[in-house]
């Protein structure tokens, strides 16, 4: 009931209000072309307030995270900047609204105070990003060191123990490189839970050997913590890797980018022809800063994405010290 209410009020305002309002200030000779440019904007207005809802069931309607996540996230921006950035022209030149727009000159530098904005909300997605891909890093790192800890460990146990928990360790080390990178490079929930099975009889092995025999203190708390930190390590991967920058955050930074496109316009509405450049250059440097941002938005992909090396390393370094199965 209450989204029904916000649509009627965006298309009441749309069609009464603000149509009355600007054509007042308009004058009598822009009057209608401008009261049906408002009615189109307000239209368009209140579509993207429908389209951006959730899913509706019963309508089967998708929402736009879903679209997003079908075009992806750089041609959705492209589109939207481009449409965007030709209805701002066509409103500032060929509108009812252009005479108004152009009829006094806005300074160039209110063009800073949009363009600030949006390199501000950028900044703050791209040190977002960075920040979990230096967690993501960080904990790849500590996945590695439990891992050797672990086998280090198990050097103190039986042989047969021993050698249950490296073939055990090797077999886990297997899965998350050959199966479940692949997966969270590509942030395929469906499998996300591919390395599990090995990481539970890894764990399972290796408690199997400090429950039934016993083993010196800091044999257990050895053990005991090194899969401790496994399975936390883990975690933390599935969250950077299935869990990326909120949606929200990327929709804002659109629209701070509409506001930069429709502030260059506005600076030159009494030149098109420099309107045109300067919008073109502007959607350009917005479409490249979401593509940047938009392709290192999960630690485990894009241009150098975290890899799972170190944890490769720590089974080949006990191989090459401990020679054995």
């Amino acid at each position: 009931m209450i989204r029904k209410l916000a649509r009627l009020s965006c298309f009441s305002a749309g069609m009464t209000a603000s149509p009355a309002i600007f054509s007042a200030a308009c004058g009598p000779v822009v009057r209608y072309a401008t009261v049906d440019a408002l009615r189109s904007i307000f239209t368009v207005a209140g579509c993207c307030v429908v389209w951006s809802q959730p899913v509706d069931p019963e309508r089967k309607r998708c929402s736009m995270p879903e679209i997003v996540a079908k075009l992806g996230y750089v041609p959705s921006a492209l589109i939207a900047v481009a449409v965007f950035s030709w209805l701002t022209f066509w409103v500032l030149n060929h509108s009812g609204l252009a005479p108004w727009f152009s009829r006094e000159e806005v300074v160039p530098p209110y063009f800073s105070y949009s363009a600030v904005l949006f390199a501000l909300f950028a900044a703050m997605v791209a040190s977002d990003i960075w920040g979990r891909y230096r967690d993501a890093g960080a904990a790849v790192v500590t996945e590695a060191a439990a891992l050797t800890s672990l086998l280090t460990t198990s050097r103190y146990l039986d042989t047969k123990d021993a050698v249950a928990v490296v073939v055990a360790a090797r077999s886990y080390v297997e899965v998350v490189v050959k199966e479940e990178w692949p997966a969270m490079r590509d942030a395929d929930v469906s499998r996300k839970d591919v390395a599990h099975a090995a990481l539970t009889q890894l764990s399972a092995v290796a408690l199997d050997a400090i429950v039934d025999k016993k083993q010196p203190r800091v044999v257990e708390h050895g053990i005991q913590q090194a899969i401790d930190h496994l399975r936390l390590s883990r975690l933390q991967r599935h969250a950077f890797a299935y869990e990326h920058v909120s949606y929200a955050k990327w929709r804002a930074l659109i629209l701070f980018g509409f506001l930069t496109i429709f502030s260059v316009g506005v600076v030159h509405a009494r030149k098109p022809r420099a309107m045109m450049t300067a919008i073109g250059i502007c959607s350009v440097g917005i479409v490249l800063t979401v593509t940047v941002l938009a392709n290192n938005r999960s630690p485990f992909a894009g241009i150098d994405p975290v890899k799972p090396s170190l944890i490769l390393d720590s089974i080949r370094l006990f191989d090459a010290r401990n020679p054995g199965p």
